[in-house]
């Protein structure tokens, strides 16, 4: 509606921009079709978007072979690829060839650097750290855009922010 009212002149063009957090949950219903749409069309209707998963393997969820290849064509489609720490067999797939680097090129430097900032969890599968603790990893992510260089960076967090629990989900 806010596009037709500026199309027409009645108003300002307005930007918009969609999270899309918990892919895996989104690709897992019958919403593939919806989201293929919106990473084709996105800019003409003035929308950004990001979608965040936790693995490459949650775009392989869905039941229908027609839908994983619609949703593997997400990350296709992305003018940028935001990457935190991921294991190696993640990143580079148990053949060396099936991981994240058969959709996004990343160099052995790079795979290296971002399998480097993930722990593993504990035994127990919860982490136990104290208040101000940080996993390790935590706030570094590698950005790719293309096949440039990656650029990795860390989000610095305030005193106030080290004193919560932040990464305690």
């Amino acid at each position: 509606a806010a596009n037709t009212v500026a199309d027409l002149g009645l108003g300002p063009q307005r930007r918009f921009f969609i999270v899309l957090a918990e892919l895996r949950k989104i690709v897992r219903t019958s919403m593939v079709d919806k989201i293929d749409q919106l990473t084709r069309l996105n800019r003409a209707d003035a929308a950004g978007q990001a979608m965040i998963t936790h693995s490459l393997d949650d775009l392989e969820s869905p039941a229908a072979a027609a839908d994983r290849a619609k949703a593997r064509g997400f990350i296709n489609r992305a003018g940028m690829v935001i990457i935190g720490g991921l294991p190696l067999a993640e990143l580079q797939g148990s053949d060396g060839k099936d991981g994240l680097k058969k959709v996004v090129y990343l160099s052995q430097k790079e795979i290296d650097l971002v399998a480097s900032w993930e722990d593993g969890g504990s035994l127990s599968g919860r982490r136990k750290t104290r208040r101000g603790d940080k996993p390790p990893g935590a706030g570094k992510f590698l950005i790719k855009v293309g096949n440039k260089p990656g650029l990795p960076v860390e989000v610095i967090t305030t005193p106030a922010e080290n004193d919560l629990l932040i990464h305690d989900t």
